[in-house]
């Protein structure tokens, strides 16, 4: 075999060496994941967000400096910002999925706590499930907007909190994070995301959003006086 031949081959197989590592860092965690991290600054709904890069899921507008829309990635319940992302499925089922968006009160929306009563109770079945986890559950009709899910409210009337559920489907596996809430805290629209097994444990799931948001938001008015200053 030639020099030439064998320098060919050493080459292809360094070529593919580096897209099977590049592949590998894609998709399996880093070696430095326990390593504190910079934290970055993020602009929504014209405040400024300072947090460990490790919450950023996702952003729909990536190249604006004002962002649109954000999600943010935490693990329940210290809401600790969820880094590992694994197959291990106690794991997945602490994942907390946190978007955020300006509050735009021209739309008029219904607020939130007046979801309950304004938006679902005419799609609900007339009679009241029992207690789920210390929430009522309520079923809605067939043929509504909301058939395949289930609604929980904390009692009397959900104001202080209600979660949209999808049912779980039998012929597959447990389905993660297939409940939401929403609510609205500092000038910005939430959706929290989170798994059915967290429900009865509302109060300190919302609780730690809303302390998560005003730290972050406690920082970012504090760096934005650094910079300026």
């Amino acid at each position: 075999m030639t020099k030439q031949k064998i320098s060919f081959l050493l080459l292809c197989g360094m070529a593919s060496l580096v897209i099977v590592l590049g592949n590998t860092a894609l998709t399996r965690p880093g070696s430095d994941q326990g390593k504190p991290r910079p934290n970055i600054n993020l602009a929504v709904g014209g405040q400024i967000l300072h947090l460990d890069q490790g919450y950023l899921f996702r952003t729909n507008s990536p190249t604006r400096s004002e962002k649109d829309q954000i999600t943010l990635i935490a693990q329940f319940p210290d809401l600790r910002p969820f880094t590992q992302f694994t197959t291990d499925k106690e794991a997945r089922q602490r994942r907390v999925l946190i978007t955020l968006k300006p509050m735009d009160e021209s739309r008029g929306e219904i607020a939130p706590e007046d979801r309950p009563s304004r938006l679902y109770a005419r799609y609900l079945k007339p009679a009241t499930g029992g207690l789920e986890k210390g929430l009522l559950q309520r079923h809605f009709e067939p043929g509504s907007p909301y058939q395949s899910e289930d609604l929980f409210l904390s009692p009397p009337d959900g104001r202080a909190f209600y979660a949209r559920c999808s049912r779980p489907n039998p012929q597959a596996d447990v389905i993660e994070e297939s409940c939401f809430t929403e609510m609205r805290h500092a000038g910005l629209e939430i959706r929290i995301l989170f798994a059915p097994d967290m429900l009865g444990q509302w109060s300190l799931l919302t609780d730690g959003v809303r302390s998560l948001l005003n730290k972050a938001l406690k920082d970012g008015a504090n760096a934005a006086r650094a910079q300026t200053g």
